[in-house]
């Protein structure tokens, strides 16, 4: 393995400012290089923040004051007759940079002959396609807002800015405004430009009248819609240097300042003699606005620099599959052996795949040589799953979209094990990528299929900054390539507060610019903004929906509307099902801020009812709950990958946490303790997964039915159904019957569950399952395999309902249900209305059904139906006793069933599952979730009568065949 020494040079606490370097300043650090024993190559880990306010650096802070602002491109020397000039970045790189402001209606001077003007001056300017000033008019259509600018433009009106070098002139045209002019985006801006090129303000002067067009100025808050929006241009965000060591310079450029705690920047150095070097930072940040930077801490990296350097390979390989180690070679053709005749040159210095063949030994030592340097691994051998769990992490989320620094990520992803499955997520606020840089993804995309890696892209842009920065589909397509991510929709879609703009934080044009700007499929998806009358809202209109039926179907053209390319989403609501009627193929359950069983319960439900496999889990392991520092916080880790495993999961992705944490402008990353124990919980998780191939399929005794219709989300629970507006729409009896599933589920907390200042007791995240695990089923999913089923909240009854209820009754199962779920009515304040000749209710219930009070049960066929007669919900007063009473009858007896093969007596703080193989062996699964005190819970094996006490010690996964 490659030898690593960290040595810090200095480490200061936070608000310690001794080190700080002004605008334009500089300062010395000296630093001793320690002689070690083998060939090394230095890296220098800086640690510091630009020097303004912390809550603006903070999520909800720079991203939206600072980044998409114009400010910091203002200068107020050199213009053109007026206060400010913009000064654009022309550093040659391909993220486009731009600023733009809306005007409306009347203020455009309809019909009138019109003049837009700029005053432009250029120094050995050079530009790419689309560079200069675009007026973009939107003419009065039937059915389009008039302020709705999502579709292309009916006209543009353009002023290319010119090439070469020259003093200030200006530019301009003559046009007629049309009559139907709506409103109109007024953008400049440029691409690919390199020298130097300054604008004035433009100016859209009608014949006889005023310039509507806001002149260049600071941004201010009184009348926000006449700032400037501004693309890629803030760099207050961006620490602008040149570092030299002893004298010599080894970077020359800006680095993105991250909105986490003392983020950080490498710099490779190269080999240095031992002994005394100097380090010299200069700042080259010269515009008007510029901040200083506060250096917060140092670090020297010696890594070895042998011709090639074996950084990792996987402990445990799949029986029957090939491998690959992943190396740097340090020099040019470098020629690296494996024996037995294995043997690779590679022409060009860099990070190579080594691949080899299926192992043939249950334990196989591999021996890596050159002529300048030897190592070693040991491989073994397992057992697949079946199917492939995928473990990883998405803390690539931090990494710059720049080639080393994902390199460098990839190295210590391999290195330390963190899974065979990465997930990247490209978000400015967190990695500051402002372009799409196809380099980077031409040169892991190979290496990640040839290391057998797999990997997904989670979409995300959600800043006008570095919103086009996410790679097409064409870029990323390999064979471990899971797909396309989106993120959150049911948030955005469902949940979220969806009235956007009228605020000073979110004038126009910002969702505006954003919505038609993101990649398709994203956390703010790239939909259409929903305007009428005065009213605008972002992703949906919570006015358009008069029923259920309504709603539903709305969300899930709304889904359709967002998805893009996307074909996986993670979210944390119950609404996996919609998902699925809009086209995805594969969804993860956000976990860790919701009570866990619950949500997959829904997802495994969901993926059954539409024949999915493979499902998976996204956690949130930094949201949740804080202290971020507890013992118990990591625990909590281990329990959510625990029960992703004994829930099903084909998939599970940490969000982040193993590279470093963000919360609340948190100071940790993966060389902290806080990190360093989220680590130790992964890899207990990890090695565990590693040697205990889950196959089978999950037994689920009972499915609680999620009706047609149904908009309970567990996720937020106290907002309206479907988030929409009006008292009818607040939540109740509907969904609040969805609480009698804490039946299966005790200690589950049917909300969000967040818990800042956690103390240790139990908060609703985890709980035991005594009688086992149980699915949440769509309505128009397959019973069959099923023993009971119950209808718990809202469903909308149509004809052929009752065939289905009675055919699934007739062939053994049992069924639970009341008067309400017969209901035909869509509004959530229509009366009760039961359907009539309906042959089939007559069979299963009994031709006198509507008559009918109390708890009826029949025998039908080889099953029974219990239906309560009351025209209440469940979760009603009146009905709540007897329904939790038959639910909890059905549960035990389902139980009782399957003591014959096997089955758990379990608690509320045990949950089990059991798997069904295909020798007929019953495997279980049996997780302790006690974290708030770590003590044994006990439980009772029954098999054929017989019954054993079983130990279920905290901190593991107890597997039982």
């Amino acid at each position: 393995m490659r030898r690593f020494l960290r040595q810090e040079i200095f480490r200061l606490s936070l608000g310690d400012r001794r080190y700080y370097i002004p605008p334009r300043g500089e300062r010395n650090f000296p630093f001793m290089v320690p002689s070690v024993d083998f060939p090394a190559t230095c890296r220098l880990r800086l640690m510091g923040e630009t020097d303004y306010f912390w809550r603006w650096r903070t999520e909800w802070g720079a991203t939206y004051a600072i980044s998409m602002g114009v400010d910091d491109a203002l200068t107020r020397e050199d213009v053109a007759g007026e206060a400010y000039a913009l000064r654009w970045p022309c550093r040659g790189d391909r993220r486009p940079c731009a600023a733009y402001v809306k005007l409306y209606g009347e203020e455009l001077s309809p019909g009138k002959l019109c003049r837009l003007s700029q005053w432009v001056k250029g120094k050995e300017f050079r530009c790419g396609e689309g560079t200069g000033l675009a007026l973009e008019l939107y003419w009065q259509k039937e059915g389009r807002h008039p302020h709705d600018v999502f579709d292309a433009p009916d006209q543009v009106v353009f002023l290319p800015y010119p090439e070469g070098s020259y003093e200030w002139r200006e530019v301009s045209t003559e046009f007629i405004m049309p009559e139907n002019v709506a409103c109109a985006i007024l953008r400049m801006g440029v691409t690919e430009a390199h020298g130097e090129l300054r604008t004035g303000s433009p100016r859209l002067m009608p014949e006889g009248g005023e310039n509507p067009v806001p002149p260049l100025s600071p941004t201010q808050n009184r009348r926000a819609r006449f700032n400037y929006l501004g693309e890629n241009l803030s760099r207050r965000d961006w620490l602008e240097c040149t570092l030299r060591v002893d004298g010599k310079v080894v970077f020359q450029g800006e680095k993105y300042s991250s909105i986490v705690r003392r983020p950080e920047y490498t710099f490779d150095v190269g080999p240095l003699a031992p002994g005394e070097h100097l380090l010299t930072l200069t700042l080259e940040n010269d515009y008007d606005t510029a901040v200083g930077f506060v250096p917060q801490g140092l670090e020297l990296h010696l890594l070895g620099n042998h011709d090639f350097e074996f950084l990792g390979a996987p402990e445990t390989v799949p029986e029957g599959e090939p491998f690959a180690a992943l190396i740097r070679t340090t020099r040019p053709q470098v020629v690296v052996s494996a024996g037995e005749g294995r043997q690779m040159t590679f022409p060009q210095p860099g990070l190579h795949a080594f691949p080899f063949p299926p192992l043939e030994s249950p334990r196989q030592e591999i021996r890596l040589s050159s002529p300048e340097h030897q190592d070693s691994f040991l491989v073994e051998r397992k057992e697949p799953s079946s199917p492939t769990i995928c473990l990883g992490t998405g803390d690539a989320v931090y990494i710059p979209m720049e080639r080393e620094d994902m390199e460098r990520y990839l190295e210590w992803f391999v290195a330390n094990h963190m899974g065979n499955c990465l997930c990247f997520r490209h978000a400015y606020r967190w990695g500051g990528g402002r372009g799409l840089h196809e380099e980077v993804w031409r040169t892991l995309v190979p290496l990640l299929n040839q290391l057998r890696l797999h990997y997904t892209l989670m979409v995300d842009g959600r800043e006008v900054p570095g919103m086009t920065a996410n790679p097409p589909e064409e870029l990323l397509q390999g064979p471990f390539y899971l797909g396309r991510r989106a993120h959150e929709n049911d948030g955005s879609l469902c949940y979220w507060d969806n009235k956007i703009w009228g605020t000073a934080e979110f004038p126009e044009p910002y969702g505006d610019i954003l919505s038609r700007g993101v990649n398709p499929g994203g956390i703010q998806p790239r939909v259409r903004p929903k305007r009428k009358g005065g009213e605008t809202w972002w992703f949906f209109d919570p006015e358009k929906s008069r029923d259920m039926k309504e709603a539903a179907e709305y969300f899930v053209a709304n889904l359709k509307e967002a998805k893009g390319d996307s074909t996986r989403h993670s979210g944390p609501s119950t609404l996996f099902r919609y998902f699925f009627q809009a086209g995805y193929d594969c969804l993860l359950a956000e976990q860790m801020y919701g009570p866990e069983e619950v949500v997959l319960s829904s997802l495994r439900g969901a993926s059954r009812a539409y024949g999915k496999r493979k499902y998976g889990t996204h956690l949130a392991v930094q949201w949740g709950s804080t202290p971020l520092d507890s013992p118990e916080h990591s625990e909590r880790l281990f329990l959510s990958l625990a029960t992703s495993y004994l829930q099903g999961a084909t998939e599970i992705n940490i969000e982040e946490g193993l590279w470093r944490m963000e919360n609340g402008y948190a100071d940790y990353d993966r060389f902290s303790a806080v990190c360093q124990c989220h680590q130790e919980a992964f890899h207990r998780f990890r090695h565990f997964l590693e040697h205990h191939p889950r196959r089978g399929r999950l037994v689920t005794p009972v499915a609680c039915l999620q009706g047609r219709y149904d908009g309970w989300r567990c996720f937020d629970a106290g907002k309206n159904v479907w988030c929409n507006h009006g008292e009818e729409w607040k939540p109740g009896l509907p969904e609040e019957s969805f609480q009698l599933t804490k039946v299966f589920f005790p200690r589950a907390r049917l909300d969000v569950v967040h818990a800042s200042s956690c103390d240790a007791s139990p908060k609703g995240w985890y709980t035991g399952t005594p009688y086992g695990p149980v699915d949440l089923l769509p309505w128009e999913g397959d019973w069959t395999s099923y023993r009971a089923i119950a209808l718990l909240g809202w469903h909308t009854y149509l004809p052929g309902d009752g065939e289905k209820m009675l055919r699934y009754v007739q062939q053994g199962g049992t069924l639970l249900l009341g008067q309400r779920h017969l209901n035909i009515a869509l509004g959530r304040r229509d009366p009760l209305t039961l359907p009539s000749q309906e042959k089939a209710l007559d069979a299963l219930l009994g031709e006198d059904w509507p008559a009918a009070t109390g708890l009826r049960e029949r025998q039908v066929g080889q099953g029974r139906v219990l239906f309560f007669s009351s025209p209440q919900w469940p979760a009603h007063p009146d009905l709540l006793p007897d329904y939790r009473h038959a639910l909890q009858n059905l549960a035990e007896e389902c139980a009782r069933a399957e003591e014959e093969r096997g089955w758990i007596r379990a608690n509320e703080d045990v949950e089990f599952t059991a798997y069904d193989q295909e020798d007929g062996r019953r495997c279980f699964y049996l997780l302790n979730v006690r974290w708030w005190d770590r003590q044994p819970s006990w439980v009772t094996l029954v098999h054929q009568g017989q019954e054993r006490r079983v130990e279920v010690p905290y901190g593991e996964i107890l597997a039982l065949e």
